[in-house]
């Protein structure tokens, strides 16, 4: 669900539904569900933070920095999902200390510049 503050929910939550999604399958592959029913700017953020989410699960269970390819084959995230922004730009995983950033390159399509998606600058 797309909020209009812009405010991502607390990290703690994330853990909480992903330990209640891995509980239910039984320790199996989890899938988490990246929402698409808001437009613009904040419908990327949220799928942004939802990637987000999806990297922490994986990086707890395999201890690396994974790819969006790593997330759709190990079914954490659903092929149908988005992993786009609303450019065309691939959102990308970029791991540092331990924790997972998401990135796309905004509506230039040049990285490094202000239009640049980043969920964790726009909290």
């Amino acid at each position: 669900m797309c909020r209009a503050t812009g405010r991502s929910k607390p990290r703690w939550l994330w853990w909480l539904l992903a330990g209640l999604v891995l509980a239910t399958l039984g320790g199996g592959a989890a899938i988490v569900a990246l929402p698409t029913s808001c437009s613009g700017r904040q419908q990327d953020l949220t799928n942004a933070r939802a990637l987000e989410a999806a990297a922490e699960i994986y990086m707890a269970e395999h201890a690396s920095c994974p790819s969006v390819a790593d997330l759709l084959r190990y079914k954490i995230i659903h092929a149908k999902h988005r992993v786009l922004d609303k450019w065309g730009n691939p959102f990308e995983i970029v791991c540092a200390d331990g924790e997972p950033r998401i990135e796309s390159a905004g509506s230039d399509r040049v990285r490094g510049t202000n239009d640049d998606l980043n969920p964790r600058a726009a909290q």
